[in-house]
């Protein structure tokens, strides 16, 4: 009865949104009307120290932050008019307050920059500082809220933890009856989307800023490892930098380059649903969440705009996007919509009997983690990428502007935007297979739980080291790093149920302190194959790692030391072991999240030396523990006169490098074997 009361409005007819459907839904400002009606179509420059590609408030705000630096010779370029991509069908939320301190930064930015844009432009954003309220219905989601509110305090944000009364208070359309508390933010805020998007291009072309619309980019070309020029349908243009904000076309522009940029990240179906005007319904109505629900609320023309972020999602154009698909929506999917619609007419019984104005339906693009991407691509310099905002474009827009900018003028965010780099992926991550898989998963994880030590399920077994089918017999605990699948703990017997999701102190924490005993009073052995491995060769080896490293790595040959590599501003770029083969060969190893940017920061630094990727031909076992020495005895030749331990050895019947470390609490050996006899050498040592 719910639905049918909810479908009223629509009287059965396809809704599929145009451009000519939405003047009374979604505002469209022309870019002629912002540009003093200079002509959009024109010839491109023969040349420009930066090509923005993509014209979404993505683009528009790397524009505006680079002119803002003052570097105006900048060309972005959009393949149909502003805005018409993703940004104009955005629901326009900003909350300033996200799981972690980089991205709360981002968005703080973005919030601050849209309450002022229009006065600097000229032209409105639809700012409207309204708050939000977000809902818990568990003891758990309450946690939650009280770690964002202390987060809130570290990055000066006025939140506040309220009981289910003054919910009522804020907010007199829902239902609290299974509410447990709630936090508010007074200055979060809602806008239109087209109209920041607009408001940014007009303030990138007061200063400076060339932007020309209907023009598609086919090519982007490189010389020595770097960007060199834009090929388009209009000309080409010579640049020093090129910027992919193309929203769900990067993926397909990241091939588009001479040598391919690989960007992790699919477009799925989101869906929500906007009211005809409600009574009583205010414009300063505040933005509700309900997490728990997976569904958030604004008020959108007098009525109400609902939609959520639902599991099981439909990943949508896997094989590329259709031609011209410029201000255009996928067609309705109620059944899919179908678990959030029940939620919603469950928070916001206003809505069962108001009329619907139309189901919107626009793909957004989400990358593996949730997370978007930017900065630096790994194989082309000056080639940079801000994209896959995962559905939070609006809250990001204007922050990542700005970091990009700065990334590309100064050479670095005035951030630590780890977290959102573009580094953080493998080649893997770009593989249409497992990103249709993974997508159904990550657009839930918005507002799902965030359990510590929190999986995913889908995509998984990518990458296996030899010893998994033995190590499974143990009884493991599988996590997933950088597409290895990696032994977090073994279960002991009385501990039959230690894979549960709590906050508190979880129960595998005994299933670990029985493998600390073990390493404090006998000997055990660590599967270290899914770590990061490097070998680099060539008479300048040492120099390159001496200007990278903080530490000495002028060290005897078959000894390792555990060091930072440093970046201009003595920031940490990567963390690793450095082992020394040889005079002029060595060996370095990283943790897996750390593979593309260890191996990005030595190329880039790097003129004469062989650097060869091996970690999928070697296996690591770390040994730790008193006994070590008398376990190697065993199936290694020890010297009787010292005890020490000879680098070279056979292992069972494997040849091995055994390498002795000393920066541990306890002394350790790290095995070194090819993947072809690593079970060997493991059932050797483990008789």
């Amino acid at each position: 009865v719910g639905i049918a009361r909810l479908l009223r409005g629509v009287g059965g007819s396809n809704i599929v949104l145009r451009h000519k459907h939405c003047a009374g839904l979604l505002r469209s400002i022309t870019y002629d009307s912002i540009s003093g009606g200079n002509a959009t179509t024109m010839h491109v420059p023969a040349q420009a120290r930066v090509v923005v590609c993509g014209g979404g408030i993505i683009g528009a705000s790397v524009a505006y932050h680079l002119a803002k630096k003052g570097c105006n010779d900048v060309v972005l370029l959009e393949q149909g008019s502003l805005g018409c991509g993703t940004t104009w069908h955005a629901v326009g939320l900003v909350g300033r307050l996200k799981s972690s301190t980089a991205a709360t930064k981002l968005c703080e930015y973005s919030a601050s920059l849209y309450a002022k844009l229009e006065q600097e432009t000229g032209v409105t954003t639809g700012w409207k500082e309204s708050g939000s309220l977000a809902v818990a219905r568990t003891k758990e989601r309450m946690t939650v809220f009280r770690r964002l509110a202390g987060l809130s305090k570290a990055v000066n944000i006025n939140a506040e933890l309220v009981s289910r009364e003054d919910c009522h208070k804020l907010n007199q359309f829902i239902r609290l009856d299974d509410v447990q508390g709630g936090l508010w933010i007074p200055n979060d805020g809602v806008v239109n989307p087209s109209d920041v998007c607009h408001s940014l291009a007009r303030g990138a072309t007061q200063q400076g800023v060339k932007i020309i619309e209907k023009v598609q980019v086919e090519k982007v070309l490189s010389s020595n490892g770097s960007v060199s020029a834009v090929v388009t349908n209009k000309g080409q243009i010579r640049c020093e930098y090129f910027v992919n904000c193309a929203g769900q076309w990067s993926y397909w522009l990241g091939l588009k380059c001479d040598h391919a940029v690989p960007i992790p990240l699919h477009p799925t179906e989101h869906l929500y649903v906007v009211s005809k005007p409600i009574e009583g319904i205010s414009p300063m109505f505040p933005t509700v969440r309900d997490p728990d629900g997976l569904i958030f609320g604004r008020e959108w023309s007098g009525g109400l705009c609902a939609g959520g972020f639902e599991r099981n999602a439909k990943p949508c154009l896997h094989h590329g996007i259709p031609d011209k698909f410029e201000f255009q929506l996928l067609p309705e999917d109620w059944d899919q919509f179908r678990p959030l619609l029940d939620e919603i007419l469950h928070r916001f019984p206003i809505i069962e009997n108001a009329e619907i104005r139309q189901m919107i339906n626009g793909p957004e693009s989400f990358t593996p983690d949730g997370n978007p991407i930017l900065g630096e691509a790994l194989d082309v310099r000056n080639y940079f990428v801000a994209a896959g905002l995962s559905s939070f474009g609006i809250a990001f827009g204007g922050g990542v502007g700005k970091v990009v900018a700065e990334w590309i003028i100064d050479g670095r965010p005035s951030i630590n935007v780890w977290s959102l780099d573009l580094r953080r992926f493998a080649v893997h991550h770009s593989n249409r297979r497992f990103l249709q898989d993974r997508v159904t998963e990550v657009v839930s994880g918005h507002y799902s739980m965030p359990w510590p030590k929190k999986q995913y399920t889908t995509s998984r077994g990518v990458r296996w080291s030899p010893l998994a089918p033995r190590l499974q017999q143990l009884g493991p605990s599988w996590e997933e790093k950088m597409g290895w699948e990696r032994v977090r703990w073994f279960a002991i017997p009385e501990d039959s149920d230690v894979e549960h999701d709590t906050f508190s102190r979880p129960r595998w924490i005994r299933c670990l302190h029985h493998e600390m005993t073990s390493c404090q009073t006998a000997a055990a052995l660590f599967d270290l194959t899914s770590f990061a491995k490097f070998e680099l060769m060539g008479f300048d080896a040492l120099c390159l790692l001496q200007s990278l490293c903080c530490s000495d790595v002028n060290i005897p040959v078959g000894s390792v030391v555990n060091t930072l590599m440093l970046n201009e501003t003595g920031g940490c770029e990567v963390q690793c072991d450095v082992v020394r083969l040889d005079e002029n060969r060595y060996l370095v190893m990283s943790e897996p999240e750390q593979a593309t940017i260890l191996y990005h920061w030595m190329r880039k630094h790097n003129t004469s030396v062989s650097i060869c990727d091996i970690t999928g031909g070697l296996s690591v076992i770390r040994l730790l523990g008193p006994r070590v020495n008398e376990m190697l005895m065993d199936c290694a030749s020890l010297s009787t006169a010292s005890g020490d331990i000879e680098r070279d050895q056979w292992l069972g019947h494997a040849p091995a490098l055994l390498v002795e470390r000393n920066d541990f609490i306890m002394k350790g050996v790290d095995v070194f074997v090819s993947n072809d006899v690593n079970m060997n050498t493991y059932s050797f040592d483990s008789r």
